[in-house]
């Protein structure tokens, strides 16, 4: 009596795409495939909504140069750092 289960080697069998039915292949390939694509496509949403806060900032940053507001009170409001504040501040050549 001899078990390819007990040997390990169904386990084995089961894993290779020798013995797979072509179409279970494919199957699981476009499977992977819709998994890649929507997690590219969360992660890209999200990149767009982090770069639109960012102009956000970057637009009352300007404003609230414009109307004269310190230093302080600026990174206080936009969550900016002091460097990407006088980068701007740069930018608009005040």
């Amino acid at each position: 009596y001899y078990s390819f289960e007990e040997h390990g080697l169904m386990a084995k069998i089961l894993k290779s795409i020798k013995f797979k039915p072509h179409y279970k292949i494919i199957e699981e390939m476009k499977a992977e495939a819709e998994k890649i694509r929507k997690q590219a496509f969360q992660e890209g949403e999200a990149k767009g909504l982090l770069e639109g806060e960012k102009n956000k900032a970057i637009e009352m940053v300007k404003t609230m140069l414009e109307k004269k507001y310190t230093l302080e009170q600026i990174v206080e409001i936009s969550k900016l750092s002091i460097e990407e504040i006088e980068k701007i501040k740069k930018e608009m050549a005040l």
